[in-house]
């Protein structure tokens, strides 16, 4: 059997997640060599949200578009996705870019890791999302307990469920035997007149001490 083989070059970025990436965080995992970041900005093309830098090859950072660039401290401090590396000290970003000084600290952060896992998102009926990050962040927000709060019309068979629950709670006494009637939703109680006590009423009143009167008339 014949194996295909394929060169470095032939193998697409983005096909892969590095150890780092599978672990990191918003803004916890600097990408490039270490003690690589932070650089200093020298400008910025505002007109198309290009940030320019000095002291490093952005093309041998590993940088990749999702990841986050941070500034810190100058005309543009803020933070910024990126949409692409444009040359070794050039890279552009989603968000505009407000001033063409430079004077920015910056460093770049991988994106987390789950945001390059796709997803089939055509099986969901509630959840949406291309990527496991995002299905995750649609999933916490449709579904959190966390402050979740529903009207009885939202859940299914409530009406129904709570009767029967409510009907297995009644117990029958000596006197008196409960009921529920799941076709209307009602409890019926029916008292059991062969197991009653009943005292006539004159019987019991005859049995009484009559009241005397001591004094004379």
């Amino acid at each position: 059997m014949s194996r295909t083989k394929f060169t470095e070059g032939q193998i697409r970025d983005e096909d892969l997640i590095t150890n780092d990436e599978i672990g990191a965080g918003h803004k916890t995992t600097e990408v490039g060599p270490s003690g690589t970041w932070p650089v200093s900005t020298t400008g910025a093309d505002t007109g198309n949200n290009i940030i320019n830098v000095s002291n490093t090859d952005l093309t041998q950072a590993g940088i990749e578009p999702g990841d986050t660039v941070s500034l810190v401290g100058g005309p543009n401090a803020g933070e910024y996705t990126v949409a692409g590396v444009v040359d070794a000290t050039s890279l552009q970003v989603s968000e505009n870019v407000s001033s063409t000084s430079g004077g920015d600290s910056l460093t770049v952060y991988h994106a987390v890791g789950s945001t390059r896992v796709g997803v089939d998102n055509s099986v969901f009926s509630n959840i949406t999302g291309a990527n496991l990050q995002d299905v995750l962040e649609s999933v916490d927000v449709s579904f959190s307990l966390a402050g979740h709060t529903h009207v009885t019309g939202d859940i299914t068979d409530f009406t129904e469920s709570t009767q029967d629950v409510v009907g297995g709670m009644l117990n029958d006494t000596t006197y008196i035997s409960l009921g529920y009637l799941d076709s209307n939703g009602t409890i019926a109680a029916t008292l059991n007149t062969g197991s009653v006590p009943v005292v006539p009423l004159m019987t019991t009143l005859g049995s009484q001490p009559k009241p005397t009167c001591s004094q004379g008339v």
